[in-house]
């Protein structure tokens, strides 16, 4: 008898584990397409930030630090009031 029990338990487990997982993945698909609701425009804008700091001003080295190697340009940005 308790066998039996044993054995259905793990059964219970193995059946029942799939769904709980299959729930969790469907709510982080839904928080992903929360924060992809960007615009083409709004992308254009992030890309061109992102590339003027990271490629025209400076660039992150190895051990992880912002390395500024065009400080006049960052001024000339922080000046314009961007």
């Amino acid at each position: 008898m308790k066998n039996k029990f044993i054995i259905l338990l793990m059964l219970c487990i193995v059946t029942i584990a799939p769904f709980s997982s299959i729930v969790v993945l469907a709510e982080q698909n839904n928080e992903v397409s929360v924060y992809s609701d960007l615009s083409s425009g709004d992308v254009a804008i992030l890309e061109a930030e992102l590339e003027f700091y990271f490629k025209e001003v400076g660039y992150i080295d190895g051990n992880g630090v912002y390395q500024i190697t065009n400080p006049n340009l960052l001024l000339e940005k922080a000046k314009s009031g961007d």
